[in-house]
């Protein structure tokens, strides 16, 4: 069964008995029956799709997909295509208003290039993940825009984005695109799909003025005509007159209701993609919800915004008209905040330098007007995933609390190590889970140290016991006790990593397992092996290797740890080791190799500096490894890498 036909299967209508429960909840709270209003609809409504009468929200994400169009070349745009590529950069780098706002509310901001006609795979952007279908589309005046072929591979990417991100803890999607001249397939496909009139529809986009919004309708009706017979089955009306980015956000629609995780879609640009799933969504809306009278413009106000009846089952979570210039305060609006000066340092400028040097604001946009239809930029509502369920958490100034804030605070870096030892021992130190996560990111930096530590009181247990047994004996109690000292914590990682592997490169399978508790055959043989390795290797050392060996080894584990996930983005932000990884990792790697240094600067021996050296190397090789198999790392991930550092070092200092 293929991804697409899978998917439909698993499609189940949503859970109206947990709708009922959650209003009941509602309805007991200290507050007015329905005085939440509107809001008190979204949460029924995700609860129902969720399944959950709670409503328990875990995190939210932003899936924008961007992608060229060949229709373009009819000039029904106000930029030219190479905007798209420009844009492509300023989203992964940071720069643009989605990925500020993402970044400023805990959102997580998955970038994907699914058909930019530059291709820039070979020297690929920062934040970008590319799942290229082809070079854009082709023209939709000339012939149908993608093959079925095409279309359906872009489908399948969008609905593994939802899988990826429902298997990550994400509970809220919302989803955008960017791709010069987009809005003119959008506007298709909703006209293909109403039966309204292209002039009722289409809006002048990013500023198009009287002649180009003429043309703009005229491409419409003439791509209508020419694939009229393409249009009454949905993947060949998204092939024909659709674009690679609206295909990949209808599977990640599809995706998603398969995996109960509720979309977010901005005003009815978005269905574009969402109205060709109705059939396939038992209960959620479909084409049916709209009628074919509205007036132009498309406004967003009342219950029959965007032309919908007012029974419809989705209508606009804020029913304010706006330009384009005003969305990121209506955005604010929905996030629960206010603007914050540092938001408008962060964001990047639409001017005369290119946007490569000076990022744009993440819409392709000077403050032009902007319909509720037209759009050629990201979805610039990191807000529409709280969708007024869940304000985000954020230190008063907006901004991670870190060391620096502080300069040198002797009781502060001791707090730091007390936390860095109670994640990583189980030494009675006290617990870490009252600590701020600002706090548990800053003591990240001092896991060497921890390390190192252990392998002091190691090196006084081994030498205790050498006049009671052999060399042999000795390697096995050290590896044991250290074993017992740290929980078998990283060990757990590396038998969840080596069962991972049996998944091969299937993203989704491998975060699954690394989910799972239970070790698989593929675990245990890890275990044994890297335990065996560890006590063989100490059983043939005497001396000054050994003790250096038992002394460097925990210490530069961990700072190979820190040192992976300075590098790598983190695949679990509701794992364990989110708050450590969500900050500061430049701060930790600095202070995590300053104390690897200082730790064995006074061995001052070829030891020493072959045990750094192989240390570093594992660890690189660790870190491209992880990139190239799943894009990242994990808790799990992490601490497979300390353990086989460890093992290493161990058997470098010790030949």
């Amino acid at each position: 069964m293929s991804i697409f036909d899978e998917t439909l299967a698993a499609i189940e209508a949503p859970d109206a008995d947990a709708a009922r429960r959650a209003q009941v909840r509602l309805d007991s709270l200290t507050k007015p029956r329905g005085s939440l209003g509107y809001l008190e609809e979204i949460v029924r409504r995700y609860a129902a799709i969720r399944y959950d009468s709670a409503a328990t929200f875990g995190r939210g994400a932003l899936a924008v997909f961007v992608a060229d169009h060949g229709v373009a070349a009819a000039g029904v745009s106000a930029y030219p295509q190479a905007v798209t590529v420009e844009m492509l950069r300023n989203l992964g780098a940071g720069g643009a208003a989605i990925s500020v706002l993402a970044r400023r509310f805990g959102y997580e901001l998955i970038v994907t290039d699914v058909g930019v006609e530059t291709d820039t795979s070979a020297t690929p952007f920062k934040g970008v993940r590319y799942r290229r279908v082809a070079n854009g589309t082709r023209n939709l005046l000339e012939g149908p825009a993608m093959s079925l072929a095409q279309a359906r591979l872009a489908i399948d990417i969008g609905i593994e984005t939802a899988r990826e991100a429902a298997a990550s803890g994400v509970t809220l999607l919302g989803i955008g695109e960017m791709g010069i001249a987009n809005s003119t397939p959008a506007a298709s496909i909703l006209a293909a799909v109403t039966g309204i009139e292209p002039s009722r529809i289409a809006g002048r986009g990013t500023g198009v003025d009287d002649h180009a919004l003429a043309r703009k309708i005229e491409v419409i009706e003439a791509a209508l005509r020419l694939h009229r017979g393409s249009l009454d089955d949905g993947l060949s009306l998204l092939a024909a007159i659709g674009g690679l980015e609206i295909a990949a956000m209808t599977g990640v629609c599809l995706g998603a209701v398969a995996r109960r995780l509720p979309v977010v879609v901005e005003r009815l640009y978005r269905d574009g993609c969402g109205c060709g799933r109705g059939e396939a969504s038992p209960g959620y809306p479909r084409a049916s919800d709209l009628q074919p009278s509205l007036g132009r413009g498309w406004p967003c106000a009342g219950p029959t915004s965007a032309g919908r009846p007012r029974d419809a089952r989705s209508r606009p979570a804020l029913g304010r008209r706006h330009r384009r210039r005003d969305r990121d305060e209506r955005d604010r609006v929905r996030a629960g905040a206010l603007p914050r000066d540092g938001d408008v340092r962060e964001r990047g400028r639409l001017g005369e330098d290119r946007m490569s040097n000076a990022p744009d604001d993440g819409s392709a946009n000077a403050p032009r007007r902007h319909d509720a239809v037209e759009t050629a930029a990201p979805l610039d509502t990191a807000a529409d995933t709280t969708a007024g369920l869940v304000e985000p958490q954020a230190d008063s100034d907006g901004k991670a609390e870190t060391d620096s804030d502080h300069g040198f605070d002797l009781a502060r870096w001791l707090s730091q190590i007390r936390l860095a030892t109670s994640f990583l021992t189980i030494l009675p130190v006290g617990s870490a889970i009252a600590a701020s996560p600002a706090e548990v990111a800053a003591s990240f930096g001092w896991f060497p140290l921890v390390g190192f530590g252990l392998g002091l009181v190691l090196c006084a247990i081994d030498s205790a016991l050498a006049p009671i047994f052999g060399n042999a004996m000795r390697a096995v109690l050290i590896v044991l006790i250290l074993t017992a000292l740290t929980g078998a914590l990283h060990l757990d990682g590396l038998a969840d990593t080596a069962d991972a592997l049996g998944a091969g490169r299937d993203r989704t399978r491998v975060l699954e397992i690394l989910r799972d508790s239970r070790i698989g055959s593929f675990g245990a043989i890890a275990l044994v092996f890297v335990i065996v390795l560890k006590a063989f290797a100490l059983a043939g050392a005497s001396g000054a290797p050994r003790y250096a060996a038992i002394y460097m080894a925990p210490g530069l584990g961990r700072w190979a740890m820190v040192a992976l996930a300075s590098g790598l983005e983190y695949l679990r932000p509701d794992g364990a080791g989110a708050a450590m990884l969500s900050r500061d990792r430049r701060r930790n790697l600095k202070i995590a190799t300053l104390t690897a240094v200082i730790a064995i600067a006074p061995l001052m021996t070829l030891h020493a500096l072959r045990a750094f050296v192989v240390a570093a190397l594992v660890s690189l090789a660790m870190r491209s490894f992880y990139s190239r198999w799943v894009g990242g790392v994990t808790g799990d991930l992490i601490g497979a890498a300390g353990e086989l550092v460890e093992t290493a070092v161990l058997i470098a200092v010790t030949l």
